[in-house]
């Protein structure tokens, strides 16, 4: 799953967070601000596929019959 995710954010069309050349800044702060901001466009990028992309099973929607008591009455 990790694994998945580096691959995901290291995609050059899109964060490419492994190109450090387009986040160029010599301050610490400003580096960890670019990367999370990266993160956080991977995360939302994955949530949108994940919110349009069609399910692939389908929920069986069957009602349950009441069975007949087998009591005496």
């Amino acid at each position: 799953m990790m694994e998945g995710f580096n691959g995901f954010v290291k995609d050059p069309n899109y964060e490419a967070l492994d190109i450090p050349g387009r986040r160029r800044s010599r301050v610490y702060a400003a580096q960890f601000l670019f990367a999370t901001i990266l993160l956080m466009s991977a995360n939302l990028r994955a949530l949108a596929t994940f919110l349009t992309k069609e399910p692939t099973t389908q929920i069986s929607t069957k009602t349950r019959t009441s069975r007949r008591s087998n009591r005496d009455t």
